[in-house]
């Protein structure tokens, strides 16, 4: 089974690539600007934290260290991609600018993008229907990526192409099942 998501990007996003290059301290990685490990954290995060799922039932859509994890995630397709610079300058407690402390990075900037996450080990029947609703619910809570998502960056709307469209109530029949 391979489920399909849709990006749409309200902004540009950042995600870092490691050492600096070509005068940015901070690039990030123009072939892979959005890789699967960054989606799998995120909708993973947002199973657990803003969903409040229960732990047991995100390790075994995620995997953990007692399961091992079903589902593969791509990295994302972007549509025309444009890499542009970003600066960052850290402020002291008063408001001011800290000397030395200047960053100058990149960020993307993409219209939509896409991403499958593809199942890779046999998950019984009647377990399917509960991943595949975790999957499209913590990937519909996504609201923003990247570095900077909590201070206006990385905006985004991530939706399933199938997701179920009363997600929300099967969200909550799930959440009281695996309560009770």
């Amino acid at each position: 089974m391979i489920l399909s998501f849709d990006i749409t990007f309200n902004g540009p996003f950042r995600i870092g690539a490691g050492a600096p290059i070509n005068g940015y301290d901070a690039p990030v990685d123009r072939t892979n600007p959005l890789p699967s490990t960054s989606l799998k954290g995120l909708m993973r995060a947002e199973a657990s934290e803003r969903l409040g799922l229960p732990t047991e039932l995100v390790a075994r859509v995620f995997g953990s260290k007692h399961h091992e994890c079903p589902w593969v995630w791509s990295d994302a397709t972007l549509t025309s991609p444009r890499f542009g610079p970003s600066t960052k300058v850290r402020v002291d407690d008063d408001g001011h600018a800290m000397r030395g402390f200047l960053r100058f990075g990149e960020q993307v900037w993409a219209t939509t993008g896409s991403f499958t996450v593809e199942q890779r080990l046999h998950i019984p029947e009647e377990e399917l229907g509960r991943h595949r609703t975790v999957l499209f619910a913590a990937a519909a809570s996504i609201t923003a990526l990247g570095e900077s998502r909590l201070r206006g960056s990385g905006w985004v709307v991530v939706r399933g192409r199938d997701a179920q469209p009363d997600l929300p109530a099967e969200l909550f029949k799930l959440v009281r099942a695996v309560a009770s």
